[in-house]
Formats: structure tokens, sequence, C-alpha cells
């Protein structure tokens, strides 16, 4: 049996049918990278530090965190992995326990425990005996699944008052 001729333009239209199908698909893949391109840091502040508990190998620190999303665009069920570094010294690696969201242009207030190597504090201490401030800095980043995996870098320094 003999098939009908197509027809030059069916032949077009079905082009612009599969490239109106993939381009969509493409972007989506695409825009998750082109996104977090755009997207500007997170900027971070510390609170709050607070001795929790000592022991021979152990200092537990409760530490609050101000994240502030700067972007035009709420960043939903977030998990954060910060480096916290004292007066130039590695203290220690944490995230956040559970996922958290930050409205498009505005912060949260986020509670964190870390448990550090009590004699590495302690050294870092020692060194700052006299200080009336210790200088910090937090340097990590947030991911969201909701985005596609988006990832954003957070970074914060300025001091913290002693006594």
């Amino acid at each position: 049996m003999k098939q009908p001729a197509m027809n030059p333009s069916d032949i077009t239209r079905r082009r612009l049918l599969t490239l109106g199908a993939g381009v969509p698909f493409a972007i989506a893949l695409g825009g998750c990278d082109a996104l977090g391109n755009a997207l500007k840091p997170l900027v971070g502040r510390i609170l709050s530090l607070k001795l929790q508990n000592i022991s021979q190998r152990s200092v537990d620190l409760g530490l609050g965190v101000n994240v502030f999303n700067p972007n035009p665009i709420g960043l939903p069920e977030l998990g954060l992995n910060v480096g916290l570094n004292l007066a130039d010294e590695s203290i220690a690696n944490f995230g956040t326990a559970s996922p958290f969201s930050l409205p498009r242009e505005g912060g949260a207030d986020l509670d964190m425990n870390v448990g550090i190597n009590a004699l590495g504090l302690i050294t870092t201490l020692f060194s700052l005996r006299n200080a009336s401030e210790v200088p910090y800095k937090l340097k990590g980043q947030a991911t969201t699944p909701q985005l596609g995996g988006l990832t954003l870098p957070l970074s914060a320094s300025g001091s913290i008052k002693l006594g």
C-alpha cells in the first residue's frame, strides 16, 4: 500500500512541535544553573556563641546565626553547611539539623549546636585571653532540593565581644 506524499508544511509543523516540546525542557534543565549564577550569595552574621558543655575531649557550643537572603525570590527547604573560624583558626564545620526557608529579601535566625575538639578551642582562647573581641569568619553554602539542587554560597565576618 502506498503512503500519501508528505506536504513540506507538515514536516515544518512536526519540527516546530518537536522543538516546541524540547525547548521548555532544555530551559528547565539549564534554568537552575542560570538561576544560581544570577542570584546573590547569602549573608550571615553570628548572633551568639554560648558554651553549653565541657568535657575532657570536647566542647559543645550553641551558635546563633542570622542568614539573610538578598534575592528577589524565596528559598525553600534549605540545608546549610558552614565552617567556623575564630581568630584565624579553623574551629569547626557544622550544618543545620533540619531544613529551613528564607523569604525573598529576608532572613532567619538559626540556632545550631556544634561539638569541637577541646584542645583546639582552648589553645585559640588562650591566645585571646587579653582580647576584648574575637574575630570570626563563617564560610559555607546553602542547598535547596526544591529548586533543582540550587547551591548558594554564604559568608560572614565580624567580631564577637568577650566578657
